[in-house]
C-alpha cells in the first residue's frame, strides 16, 4: 500500500507539472495542450503515466488551452496529493504502532 501512496503522489505531481505547463502557455501562438493518462499497474505496483498532446480545435493563434479544464485540474491534482499524503500518515501512525506492541 506504501508503495501506491507514493505512486499517487508522483502522479499528483506529474499531472500539476503538466498542468503548469498548460497554464504558463495560454497564450502562446500554436501551443497545443498537453493530458495526462494514468494507467494503474498490476499487483498494486503503483501507476503509470502517459503524456500525450491534445488535438482538440484550436482558437485563432493555433492554442487550445482550456483555462476552465486546467483550474478544474489544479483542484483535483490538490485534492490527490492530499488524499495520498493522509494515505502515508496513516501508514506510519500504524506502523509506529506496530513497533510499540511488547511481546
Amino acid at each position: 500500500m506504501f508503495l501506491t501512496s507514493i505512486s499517487g503522489l508522483n502522479d499528483a505531481s506529474i499531472r500539476q507539472d503538466v498542468t503548469a505547463s498548460n497554464i504558463a502557455n495560454l497564450n502562446s501562438k500554436n501551443y497545443k495542450q498537453l493530458n495526462v493518462t494514468s494507467m494503474t499497474l498490476p499487483n498494486n505496483k503503483g501507476v503509470t503515466q502517459t503524456i500525450i498532446q491534445s488535438n482538440t480545435p484550436s482558437n485563432l493563434n493555433g492554442n487550445n488551452v482550456d483555462l476552465t479544464s486546467q483550474i478544474v485540474n489544479l483542484n483535483l491534482n490538490s485534492i490527490t496529493y492530499k488524499a495520498n499524503t493522509k494515505a502515508i500518515q496513516a501508514q506510519n501512525q500504524m506502523l509506529g504502532s506496530l513497533l510499540n506492541i511488547k511481546i
